[in-house]
């Protein structure tokens, strides 16, 4: 383990895992709607992944001229700009940004910091991430490597956390993986979390194909950058359900409806379950935790109103 922490924490590399197909639609996409901010962010990330700074530079560009306060493409202009080493127009890249989702901001000024050589800097920011995100994947590194330049042994303690988190260990492989540098030398990202939509846009499209040991890959990998545990049950969740496995599918979402008491989507789903199966009061129950969570969303009134009917 002490090995292990010799190559820093915070030389991380978004490994390029995506085959010739997805990148090929991403690119098609990207052309056909220039106008589409979204896909020029998402170009960016694809670009990056593989390694290609400045072309993820110039996509990251387009996505900000068509959208200026597109703040998870300023977060990744950052982090790629400090990827590359240009550490002050990385800062600059970032000062204005809003926090697109909260804390995702200090995360990536903190990884920013790091690979500067700004280990203060780097726990200023962790300072600002809320207590309920300090367990994320990604935040567990960046503490790791925070603590890891100010006392080794600590840093090395804080790491044998994060390969102690029950779903990360099953993974060490593949983490393994995404630290390895592929040449010498070579600089390397951090964790930085925009990477995560990626992983998880790639992991539906997998699903959608019925590639589910590949869809399953990226969804890890979206875990492990920036997801967090209720985020990732869900979608597991749903890529059990597309393979026809109800059973595993219930369990996910009911774990989910626990690890993110804010979000309604397994709530919902969990609704429309019990559904299909007849248990109406069931339905009733969690299609009323899914409104009590996102009371504007009007398909859960209809939903609702439904489930009354049918209960007289």
């Amino acid at each position: 383990m002490e090995s292990t922490m010799k190559t820093s924490l915070s030389s991380v590399w978004p490994p390029a895992v995506m085959d010739q197909e997805f990148t090929s639609q991403i690119e098609a996409d990207a052309a056909s709607h220039p106008e589409w901010a979204d896909l020029q962010n998402r170009l960016g990330l694809l670009r990056w992944a593989e390694g290609d700074l400045e072309g993820a530079i110039v996509a990251f560009e387009a996505c900000l001229n068509l959208n200026p306060r597109y703040s998870w493409a300023s977060l990744n202009m950052a982090g790629c700009l400090a990827t590359k080493g240009e550490f002050s127009k990385a800062r600059a890249a970032i000062i204005d940004a809003a926090d697109p989702v909260e804390g995702a901001k200090a995360v990536t000024e903190g990884w920013i910091a790091l690979l500067d050589g700004r280990p203060d800097t780097a726990e200023a920011a962790i300072r600002r991430i809320p207590p309920r995100r300090l367990e994320l994947a990604n935040v567990l590194w960046l503490r790791a490597a925070t603590a890891e330049n100010r006392d080794p042994a600590e840093g090395a303690s804080m790491w044998r956390s994060v390969l102690e988190e029950p779903t990360i260990k099953a993974w060490y492989g593949e983490i393994d993986e995404i630290r390895t540098p592929r040449e010498p030398g070579e600089r390397r990202g951090g964790l930085f979390p925009g990477f995560g939509k990626l992983w998880l846009d790639l992991s539906q499209s997998y699903a959608q194909l019925g590639r589910f040991e590949e869809a399953q890959k990226m969804a890890r990998r979206s875990y492990l950058f920036w997801s967090e545990r209720g985020d990732f049950l869900h979608h597991q969740g749903v890529l059990c359900q597309l393979q026809g496995n109800e059973t595993q599918a219930l369990q996910c979402w009911t774990e989910a409806l626990d690890a993110a008491p804010e979000d309604s989507r397994s709530a919902t789903a969990l609704s429309f379950y019990y559904s299909r199966v007849g248990n109406l009061d069931a339905a009733m129950q969690h299609v009323e935790i899914a409104i009590d969570r996102s009371p504007g969303y009007a398909d859960l009134h209809r939903q609702r109103g439904l489930l009354a009917a049918a209960l007289g």
